[in-house]
């Protein structure tokens, strides 16, 4: 199952925070620690994305094989 358009999604948000965290913040002491936290935000959010997906995968494999024989 692809995440594709789910990571679209994912970077979309999180590159939209990072301009917000540039265009407001100045200090780059304060600044780079928000935008390394955005980044780990864009790197979990996408390992949770691709974890559901691959459990997804599973359970519809596993109900079909249930419901009409294996292959």
């Amino acid at each position: 199952m692809s995440t594709m358009y789910a990571d679209m999604a994912i970077d979309t948000i999180q590159n939209a925070k990072l301009q917000v965290v540039r265009h407001t913040v100045k200090d780059d002491e304060v600044r780079k620690p928000l935008e390394n936290f955005v980044e780990a935000q864009r790197v979990y959010t996408k390992a949770v994305t691709k974890s559901v997906a691959d459990i997804a995968a599973v359970v519809i494999e596993t109900t079909n094989r249930f419901f009409f024989g294996s292959k």
